[in-house]
């Protein structure tokens, strides 16, 4: 008994055999392509034209198959992330790119924890030195003072000199 390998299509369903199928048929842009075809009994079902869905997102049907390719495709992609599948396959550029953004932006966590501890330590360092300064300047005022009071009892005991001299000269 003979066996056939088919692979089932994640879009459409269609089932298409191993040794011939791909599922890169067309251009990514355009969605998917759109064939126009005739039914003509026995003469089969000529091709009459072609467009893409993308020309058709203005059209009910047309916007409701974008999304559900979309929808599709994401799931896709996410379920082979989840399921860390890229680690045996390719991963297309918006995962590649995804997964290279993630790794920068953790590497920036590390960066600005690091910074965070460092202003931290600069912080606790600045509280420090105003506190230093607020005493230096508590012992400066006092030491003015202590200087403005040696001043006054200078000038008052050079008046009391003053007045003795004075009084001796009589």
């Amino acid at each position: 008994m003979t066996t056939i390998s088919c692979i089932k299509c994640p879009f459409c369903g269609k089932s298409t055999p191993m040794t011939i199928a791909t599922l890169k048929k067309g251009e990514p842009l355009d969605l998917a392509d759109i064939q126009v075809r005739e039914c003509r009994g026995k003469k089969g079902f000529p091709l009459i034209s072609v467009s893409t869905l993308r020309e058709e997102l203005d059209t009910e049907l047309g916007l409701k198959l974008a999304n559900e390719l979309i929808d599709m495709a994401g799931g896709i992609l996410w379920g082979c992330w989840e399921e860390e599948l890229f680690d045996k396959i390719h991963p297309p550029l918006l995962i590649y790119k995804y997964s290279s953004l993630l790794d920068r932006i953790k590497a920036d966590r590390k960066i600005e924890d690091a910074l965070r501890l460092q202003i931290d330590g600069f912080r606790h360092d600045n509280i420090k030195l105003i506190k230093a300064l607020k005493s230096e300047r508590k012992d400066r005022e006092q030491l003015g003072f202590d200087l403005d009071d040696a001043q006054t009892k200078i000038v008052q005991m050079q008046n009391i000199i003053d007045q003795y001299e004075e009084a001796s000269l009589r």
